[in-house]
């Protein structure tokens, strides 16, 4: 996994066995993305924001790690839960 600056184009894969995304509020566009999953979709991932109230309302949102900036920086949350593998739907957890 590598972690940049935005590039290239976003095509999601409703056909997919797992959903995986990352970033900070300013990501909204590309997480809502997540609408367009069915509900039994598995997604994963870990977004920042300034803090809690900040959280948007993403479909499956409920499935992602959110992070408030300056307690886990977001690269070492993403390395964490990628380390942890899904298993039956369930995944690892950054710290919140």
């Amino acid at each position: 996994m590598r972690l940049s600056r935005p590039e290239g184009s976003f095509v999601l894969r409703p056909d997919a066995t797992n959903h995986f995304f990352a970033g900070d509020e300013t990501a909204a566009i590309a997480f809502g993305a997540m609408a367009a999953l069915l509900e039994n979709a598995r997604v994963s991932g870990c977004v920042e924001t300034a803090m809690e109230a900040d959280r948007l309302p993403l479909d499956h949102g409920d499935r992602l790690d959110w992070l408030v900036r300056g307690d886990t920086p977001l690269p070492a949350a993403v390395r964490r839960l990628a380390a942890s593998p899904m298993s039956q739907g369930k995944h690892g957890r950054c710290k919140r």
